[in-house]
């Protein structure tokens, strides 16, 4: 409750310095923290003395129409000392309204604090592109950052593109300076319409651990002048990139050495390509994710090269549409794919103990083909498969077969199962398994009278079953969920 913080701050002066901490430590704003300084003043456009240009003011356009906040007087001695000791609280600020502040506020700022940065103290930095983006850039970044978050708009883009082709330059030369003021910066997010190759600095960090870029609109790298810099990294662990940017994969020469985590975002153009090229004996998670996921084609060689991954513990296959259920109907004369025949490259992958896939076409799956799959991925703890169905379908068996061979097994999800008896005889090892989590997207045919009976076996074979969970279980639906369906009134029966 900041309003109760602020009181508190007021009471006495053991509970001051303890409420401002936390009152001032996560900031959205830079106004009430700019507003010590009597001289920082809202200014209408008719009223405005100081005339704003410059390069950024003429990309960005006109803003004249709202005010502006400005410094309209010499700060004194006593304003700045209390600025230098309210601004150390500082630990992290999103900042969404640095339009509304005029670049010179904070180059004026910057002088009077002695070049030194304004938020000093400051850990996590989120900046929107403004008139003032660059000034506030480069005057709040201090050497305690470790993370950093550039929002870039489409507006911009509509534009002149000699305009945008001048900002991405400035912004790199910003991020050259940036990248030497904060040399424990770890994080970099960049998302929205930019040339990927203006963030090349970043890769300059001797401490940068993490960058993700899924959300960049790519307008043209035609070197591949970033992805070739990141390969080189040796702190990079955690990699999340648009597919377009796979497009440049000959120049990845370093392979990255230590890479733990690859996200490739929005398709899968030279996925294929990008995975050959990659030397990253410590990878645990990768993820695919398309909208829709185009290109079908392009999967399988993809997976084929997966089988060099042999580290991999996590992966993921999705459409980004959540709102897909299994049992639409699958598109004329397509027939339906092993899904065992597809993900057979895989198979090899000892160590995976998460499989996450979502796609949107026609798989069959059979009892023999969990058998192997449990077979092939003891470790495995979280099965999580939705597709269209069509053709097989496992039963109970199937699922108890994987059990046994998985006994990590904690989360399962079938877009289809056949739910007719018999079920496997009770086996003790088995009684003792740890799912916790178990849906089943349709039973087909209708369980009819063997719902009791298909609760008893699952009651038996999986006693840890968090029934509530499992019920309202919603992992690739959104709030669709399965409450009026025939799994829950096995679940209830359970």
């Amino acid at each position: 409750n900041r309003m109760a913080l602020a009181r508190a701050a007021r009471v006495c002066r053991e509970f001051s310095a303890p409420a401002l901490a936390v009152l001032w430590r996560d900031i959205e704003d830079l106004v009430p923290l700019f507003s010590l300084f009597s001289s920082f003043k809202a200014v209408s456009p008719e009223q405005e003395r100081v005339p704003r240009h410059g390069p950024l003011h003429e990309l960005l356009g006109n803003v004249e129409s709202q005010d502006v906040w400005m410094l309209c007087g010499i700060p004194t001695e006593a304003e700045v000392e209390r600025f230098k000791l309210y601004a150390a609280f500082v630990r992290s600020a999103c900042l969404f309204k640095t339009d509304e502040i005029d670049p010179s506020v904070f180059t004026h700022l910057s002088h009077v604090n002695g070049g030194k940065p304004l938020l000093p103290s400051a850990r996590k930095l989120t900046f929107e592109q403004s008139v003032a983006f660059e000034a506030a850039l480069l005057t709040l970044v201090s050497p305690s950052l470790h993370s950093l978050s550039l929002l870039f708009g489409v507006a911009a883009y509509l534009g002149n593109r000699g305009q945008i082709t001048r900002r991405d330059h400035m912004l790199r030369t910003a991020l050259e300076r940036v990248c030497t003021m904060a040399p424990s910066l770890s994080y970099v997010n960049v998302s929205g319409w930019i040339r990927p190759s203006t963030l090349v600095p970043i890769a300059q960090l001797s401490n940068l651990a993490t960058v993700q870029l899924s959300l960049v609109h790519r307008v043209t790298d035609a070197n591949g002048e970033l992805l070739r810099a990141l390969s080189i990294s040796d702190s990079l662990v955690e990699l999340h990139i648009p597919h377009e940017l796979a497009v440049e994969v000959a120049h990845c020469r370093g392979g990255f050495p230590n890479l733990r985590i690859l996200e490739v975002y929005g398709g899968l153009t030279n996925v294929a390509s990008l995975f050959s090229q990659l030397d990253s004996p410590h990878l645990r998670e990768l993820s695919l994710t398309a909208s829709p996921l185009n290109s079908f084609e392009l999967l399988p060689p993809a997976l084929d090269h997966c089988t060099r991954l042999l580290s991999l513990e996590s992966l993921t296959i999705s459409t980004q549409s959540m709102l897909l259920r299994s049992f639409a109907p699958p598109t004329a004369g397509e027939e339906p794919i092993a899904l065992t025949g597809l993900l057979a490259p895989i198979l090899q992958l000892r160590r995976l103990r998460k499989l996450w896939f979502h796609v949107n076409k026609t798989f069959s799956l059979s009892d023999a083909d969990l058998q192997a799959m449990g077979t092939a991925w003891p470790k495995l703890a979280s099965f999580l498969v939705s597709y269209q169905v069509s053709g097989t379908v496992p039963t109970m068996r199937g699922v108890q077969a994987l059990a046994r061979a998985c006994q990590h097994l904690t989360v399962l999800h079938l877009p289809c199962m056949d739910p007719s008896p018999p079920y496997a005889a009770e086996d003790p090892a088995s009684s003792r398994h740890g799912l916790r989590l178990m849906c089943v997207e349709r039973l087909s045919p209708s369980i009819g009278e063997a719902a009791a009976e298909l609760a008893t076996a699952i009651d038996v074979f999986f006693p840890r079953l968090n029934v509530p969970d499992s019920r309202s279980f919603k992992m690739f639906f959104g709030d669709m969920g399965f409450l009026e369906t025939p799994w829950a009134a096995v679940l209830d029966a359970v």
